[in-house]
């Protein structure tokens, strides 16, 4: 895997916040390392195609801290994912594109991501993200990238590829389906012992500008 660029060290005054066991570090870990991943393992060897749709230098977004009430708010979004996948209750937790963001910039399992990604927006097409991947032979795919969740083949979840855009050039299909069909999107890739938590999530349902994470409470033994 390519080694994300450093980045400045990040401004926080006081202690980072702990994110315990939570699950959502791990599904946003699992987004980025993915795309790394692939590019090791996928071997791309039409460098003319590649030259099409990609740049020889980075895009890198700020590095900013965010605010007390920013951090508090993401906290106890996962705090309750947490509390309901232990406790075996029904919970709905609604995490915004503001939490998300929230996590990169000070989850410690996200730093290294901190100045070359971040969610843009959710919808119900998708959850997209501007992001600037290292492939092989130092050159970079700056973009948006459209995925949306689903379950995956272990029964706990993924996020499913749906588009790549470079703004003013086509990135092939044939490119696009790559990501999707090794399917390297897995949210338990990240964190294996998180796979018995995520399979008490039925459902993750996206809404204009937030993901909808339900659990349904857990049958009582008769």
């Amino acid at each position: 895997m390519t080694e994300p660029a450093q980045t400045p060290p990040n401004p926080a005054s006081g202690p980072e916040p702990s994110w315990g066991g939570c699950i959502v570090p791990a599904v946003v870990l699992t987004f980025f390392f993915s795309m790394g991943i692939w590019a090791l393992t996928t071997g791309i060897r039409q460098s003319e195609a590649l030259a099409k749709f990609v740049d020889k230098q980075p895009i890198e977004f700020p590095v900013t801290q965010p605010s007390e009430a920013q951090i508090a708010h993401a906290k106890a979004a996962l705090d309750q994912i947490s509390r309901a996948a232990k406790d075996g209750t029904e919970a709905e937790v609604a995490l915004t594109v503001e939490d998300l963001n929230t996590l990169i910039l000070t989850s410690e399992v996200l730093k290294d991501y901190r100045n070359s990604a971040r969610v843009r927006s959710i919808s119900p097409r998708g959850l997209e993200a501007e992001m600037s991947q290292e492939l092989r032979g130092k050159r970079f795919l700056n973009g948006s990238f459209r995925f949306t969740p689903g379950k995956s083949s272990t029964n706990t979840w993924q996020l499913i590829l749906e588009d790549i855009i470079v703004p003013g050039r086509e990135v092939p299909r044939q490119f696009i389906e790559g990501y999707r069909t090794l399917q390297m999107f897995r949210f338990e890739n990240a964190i294996p012992e998180l796979q018995g938590a995520l399979k008490r999530i039925d459902q993750i349902r996206l809404e204009d500008g937030r993901a909808l994470v339900h659990l349904p409470a857990k049958a009582t033994e008769s």
